[in-house]
């Protein structure tokens, strides 16, 4: 027979606190992404966020965190304009 109720309810338990707990590459790449997509890109937050399935406000933040470091991290910018020709690069 298959696994039990118990077992079923706590793998759904772990999965909800990965989702709910993102962990720190995974808010990075969201930063980049939002960062990336908004401005550079023109897409409209709400559009972001939808493909995402996040709200608009955590879009917001990302957004905000992106452009502050890419006006004080040399490295953070790099990396953008790294990402940006590996994108265009394959339009």
């Amino acid at each position: 027979s298959g696994p039990d109720q118990a077992a079923i309810s706590e793998r759904g338990s772990a999965i909800r606190f990965w989702k709910s707990h993102p962990t720190l590459d995974q808010i990075r790449g969201r930063i980049e992404f939002v960062t990336l997509a908004l401005p550079r890109y023109g897409f409209r937050g709400r559009v972001v966020a939808l493909f995402l399935g996040k709200h608009g406000n955590s879009v917001t933040l990302w957004l905000s965190k992106g452009l502050r470091l890419e006006q004080s991290d040399p490295s953070f910018k790099r990396r953008l304009n790294q990402l940006d020709a590996r994108i265009s690069a394959d339009r």
